[in-house]
């Protein structure tokens, strides 16, 4: 699969509104000015963090809790990540599925698209 040609796609792969992404990017969860304007694609590394989120999400954490374990992986600090992640009981029966695909999307140059984006999603946050 080829990166989505821009959010718009990026959102139909995952099952989400567009509008989620401006959410997380006002959390201060992802920087959508990255991608060089409107319209244009999404690179492989802000579709594997906009994946990493919904996974978090999706898995019950708070977007507190999701951005600490972002900015470890922003600093290189996969340990704390990993330790971080354990700390939430909440995932635990998804624990093994969600360190895989924080793995995968740490790899570089690994596509974690396919898995993730396989399994649809829905919009149905509320949160904080």
């Amino acid at each position: 699969m080829s990166n989505p040609k821009n959010l718009t796609e990026a959102a139909r792969l995952l099952g989400l509104n567009r509008r989620r992404f401006y959410d997380w990017e006002g959390y201060g969860l992802v920087n959508l000015g990255e991608r060089g304007g409107r319209g244009a694609p999404v690179s492989m590394q802000m579709f594997n963090r906009l994946c990493t989120i919904k996974v978090l999400r999706d898995a019950g954490l708070s977007i507190t809790a999701i951005k600490r374990i972002l900015t470890a992986l922003d600093y290189g600090d996969e340990e704390s990540a990993i330790e971080m992640l354990n700390k939430h009981s909440e995932i635990a029966d998804r624990r093994a599925d969600i360190l895989a695909h924080i793995t995968s999307a740490i790899a570089v140059g690994t596509n974690v698209m396919d898995a993730i984006c396989a399994n649809g999603g829905n919009d149905d946050e509320t949160d904080q």
